[in-house]
């Protein structure tokens, strides 16, 4: 246990291994080119709910680009944040991720690191999904569901598929904070701010690796996420310097807190928390994300410039 917005809890690893368990089999599955057929096995109740063994069908995966080489600068870059190994399996995900990177927690440089449509931002990894890998994996947490009825993901979307989705929709994952832990209440003000300075870093090198990939310089608004949307009030209230007060609306965002790394072309919308600890009407949680699902739609993906 670790103190100061570090590991409070050690997630469950036997969920883990669970969960690493499958993705060894599609990734072993997609290498050989074979069509996988998994049982699935009944769950076992737990502290971070009902653990599916296998998921019904393997999770989505992109083909990896023929002869793709990654640039050298990229190398010498910040990378996205994985999970140590060993202990859990989450991590950012700003593009698509192959299947053996996802499995031994390494980053993954199979795919080009572009300009995101939106860029989603929760508050940190529950200990579900920090085991899972996958973002709001939790069975009680709404969000995929949200995004479906929005139109902002396929139907057929899991939460397994997410190494696809920054590719499929043009659609990246990441947290304020990547730390494990399931009560967001216990992380006290000194740790917000410090998980300010490092999600600035994050955003900061996500630029600077798409224009490592680019080749050349490129303008910030040319290669900075179009959205950001925070999912949940209290992430992007703790940028601000006294915290802004919890009375502001959902949607989009006028103000910008300090310091804020990306460009003013860069939409910040805030959305209902998706948690189950959350407590508001169906209505109330579900109108800001169908407004953001209506605004993406009039944003194309791929984008068309860079």
């Amino acid at each position: 246990m670790l103190r100061n917005g570090c590991l409070r809890e050690k997630p469950c690893m036997a969920a883990f291994e669970a969960y690493r368990r499958v993705a060894v089999a599609t990734c072993d599955a997609l290498t050989a080119g074979a069509v996988v057929k998994m049982e699935v096995k009944p769950g076992k109740r737990s502290r971070l709910g009902t653990l599916p063994i296998a998921p019904a069908a393997p999770p989505l995966y992109m083909p990896e680009p023929p002869g793709l080489t990654p640039p050298p600068a990229l190398l010498s870059l910040p990378q996205p944040f994985v999970a140590p190994r060993g202990q859990g399996l989450w991590r950012e995900r700003y593009t698509a991720c192959c299947a053996a990177c996802f499995v031994h927690a390494a980053v993954c440089h199979h795919h080009v690191e572009v300009p995101l449509r939106c860029l989603l931002i929760g508050h940190n990894p529950s200990t579900h999904a920090w085991a899972s890998g996958y973002p709001f994996s939790n069975p009680s947490n709404r969000f995929y569901k949200l995004l479906r009825e929005a139109g902002i993901l396929a139907q057929h979307i899991r939460p397994c598929d997410a190494d696809a989705v920054p590719a499929l929709f043009g659609l990246g994952w990441t947290d304020a904070g990547c730390v494990p832990g399931s009560d967001a209440s216990e992380y006290k003000r000194a740790v917000m701010l410090a998980w300010r300075d490092d999600l600035y870093s994050r955003l900061k090198a996500h630029l600077a690796r798409i224009a490592a990939w680019t080749g050349h310089e490129c303008d910030d608004e040319a290669i900075a996420p179009r959205v950001v949307a925070f999912a949940g009030k209290r992430q992007w209230a703790s940028l601000f310097q006294p915290p802004l007060a919890g009375g502001f609306n959902h949607g989009v965002q006028d103000v910008r807190p300090p310091g804020w790394p990306l460009p003013a072309s860069t939409e910040v919308w805030v959305l209902p928390s998706s948690s189950g600890r959350a407590v508001m009407t169906a209505e109330q949680r579900q109108g800001p994300y169908m407004e953001l699902g209506r605004r993406l739609a009039d944003l194309p993906w791929p984008r068309t410039h860079h």
